[in-house]
């Protein structure tokens, strides 16, 4: 019976995105065998493998956890300035097992041979999950300030908010909806394993997992639904400042009709 061997994969998601050809060189990165320009990785002097990607996301490879705060500190010293917290955890394994059927189970891929191929197809898709996570949590966070303006313009009846807030708001669901996409640009099934016939199989399964597609799909229609709300917010603002004006240039015809009858 063949020994088996499992291989521990950990993404953090950052708020930042990473310029990656600068951080390479600090960090002593070797370039992506799938995007030299969108990510690199590099082994650690104690062990195990680090994968840096662009839209601010990190995947430790068989790094003990106790590692992982060393490594992101020592990530954060190569960005000027610092980078946030990391946040948005995500796990997964992969198990080496030649005398097994290679399947993609709920938290695990059983795989004849893990190639430095196969590495980088399941480190991606991991941080991706690990990014998504990150925007679903900020998601609801301007969800929550969009509902506020929403239940104050029900008890009140009217929206007094100035409306640069709204604006700011728009900007903001905006910017998450490119970052989003972003985040996903390679959901197209990688270059790497199209004469992997075992990984390329196993691809759909090991996206499906972390119901990548869907996830992306489902934040992306909520974000247009916030826009959409946040827009409307913005014309109620826009006709009450129009009242006003009305009301400003009525009073200024008054006053000009009271001054000619008074001379």
């Amino acid at each position: 019976m063949t020994s088996r061997n499992t291989h521990h994969f950990a993404a953090y998601a950052f708020a930042e995105n990473f310029a990656i050809p600068e951080l390479s060189r600090d960090f002593g990165g070797i370039p992506s065998l799938m995007d030299p320009r969108a990510a690199f990785c590099k082994t650690l002097p104690h062990g195990g493998t680090v994968f840096v990607y662009n839209f601010g996301a990190i995947c430790f490879l068989n790094v003990a956890p106790d590692k992982h705060l060393q490594e992101i500190m020592a990530f954060r010293k190569c960005r000027v300035p610092p980078i946030g917290e990391a946040s948005c955890p995500e796990d997964f394994d992969v198990e080496e097992s030649p005398d097994d059927r290679p399947r993609v189970e709920f938290s695990k891929l059983v795989i004849d041979q893990l190639t430095p191929q196969r590495m980088e197809v399941v480190a991606l898709t991991v941080a991706q999950s690990s990014a998504m996570a990150y925007y679903e949590a900020l998601y609801f966070k301007t969800h929550n300030k969009v509902m506020i303006l929403v239940e104050h313009l029900e008890r009140q009846g009217t929206f007094g908010r100035p409306s640069r807030e709204l604006h700011r708001l728009i900007a903001e669901t905006v910017i998450m909806r490119s970052e989003v996409i972003g985040v996903l640009h390679l959901l197209d099934r990688p270059e790497l394993i199209w004469d992997d016939k075992t990984m390329d199989t196993l691809y759909e399964d090991l996206r499906t997992v972390f119901d990548l597609q869907e996830r992306y799909e489902a934040l992306t229609r909520k974000l247009g639904h916030i826009q959409e709300t946040i827009e409307l917010l913005l014309n109620v603002t826009r006709h009450r400042q129009f009242f006003w004006m009305e009301i400003a240039i009525v009073f200024l015809i008054l006053f000009e009709v009271i001054m000619s009858l008074i001379r």
